[in-house]
């Protein structure tokens, strides 16, 4: 007969190995439980103490400006955005309850630039607009603490973040109200021997109507905007901004129409999202692809590179891609309030 004693050895030693293992998982999970315990622990604390930075911040912002004229008047809400020159806040009329946007501009010294002078130009050409429904209101401008505030139209946002949320681009249709209503205030520009010379579509802003559809387009950033006279024709391109060079010709820059160059660039954006690179990709793209025969001869008189055979300023504006008179806003797709 044959011991048993070995096998109940063997399963003493199987017994004992599994309960090692156990309490071995036991104890890992044990400490693995604690790990994220104190990692918890310690972001929450982390959380806590950049929340309680950020409220004690934010109190002494509002502390600084309590002082300050403009939120005298204006409650300042929340930050909106951050620019090259200026922040923009999200405000509100202490009175009326009117949401506007605040525009904080630092005078800060750089060299080569003058903030104070260019950005009193700006509110200059803002306020002569400013009662246009097509261009940005101006209702307050204030200088303090070497630093200039301009209140002004709270928009819903520009054309380019409306733009990147489409499949394809805007409709044609789309293109006409935006454009119909552009044009309306560019009038007003050109009567006054101006141009914008900034008018990309981050610049052409929509404001919603209170519980409707419908939306106004307007005019934004004059910063840049030139007095010229029609008649006077640059050899350089210190006034108006094409948005090509060409490094291997001089280009005679006909002032008055950089601009039409750019709307050129901002209808085709429009329709494709994105721009072409050459005029000679422009010019195959449209041949190809836009299906609208007005609008493709319309765009074929903008993007041409030679300005004086570019179209005239009373001819863009009569042309008949803008034969439009009342706008149908529920055929817009593309541009709807969030």
């Amino acid at each position: 007969m044959f011991s048993s004693e070995p096998e109940e050895r063997g399963d003493k030693i199987v017994s004992s190995n599994k309960k090692g293992l156990l309490i071995l998982g036991i104890s890992l999970a044990i400490i693995i439980v604690a790990v994220i315990i104190i990692v918890v622990v310690v972001t929450s604390n982390k959380n806590k103490q950049k929340s309680k930075a950020e409220d004690q911040e934010e109190k002494q912002d509002k502390e600084d400006d309590s002082e300050l004229e403009v939120y005298k008047k204006y409650e300042k809400l929340e930050k909106l955005g951050q620019g090259a020159i200026g922040i923009v806040y999200k405000g509100r009329d202490r009175v009326t309850k009117e949401v506007v946007a605040i525009k904080e501009i630092p005078i800060l010294e750089t060299e080569g630039f003058d903030i104070k002078k260019e950005t009193e130009k700006e509110i200059k050409f803002m306020k002569i607009f400013s009662n246009y429904t097509n261009s940005i209101k101006i209702y307050d401008t204030y200088e303090q603490n070497n630093t200039i505030f301009i209140v002004m139209d709270l928009c819903n946002g520009d054309l380019s973040k409306y733009l990147k949320k489409t499949k394809n681009g805007f409709t044609v249709y789309e293109i006409k109200i935006i454009m119909k209503q552009f044009n309306t205030i560019y009038k007003e520009l050109r009567k006054r021997d101006m141009i914008h010379n900034d008018v990309k579509i981050e610049n052409i802003l929509v404001k919603f109507k209170e519980d409707s559809k419908a939306f106004d387009v307007k005019l934004s950033d004059y910063g840049l905007a030139k007095l010229i006279s029609s008649t006077k024709d640059l050899t350089d391109n210190e006034w108006g901004i094409e948005p090509f060079t060409n490094e291997n010709k001089t280009i005679v820059y006909y002032v008055e129409k950089s601009d039409l160059l750019v709307i050129g660039v901002d209808i085709y954006r429009m329709l494709f999202k994105e721009p072409a690179q050459t005029f000679e990709e422009y010019l195959t793209k449209i041949d190809s692809s836009v299906e609208d025969e007005d609008l493709k001869d319309l765009l074929k008189k903008l993007i041409v590179e030679d300005p004086k055979e570019r179209i005239e300023w009373d001819d863009y504006f009569n042309h008949k891609f803008f034969d439009i008179e009342t706008f149908d806003f529920d055929k817009v797709e593309n541009i709807v309030k969030n």
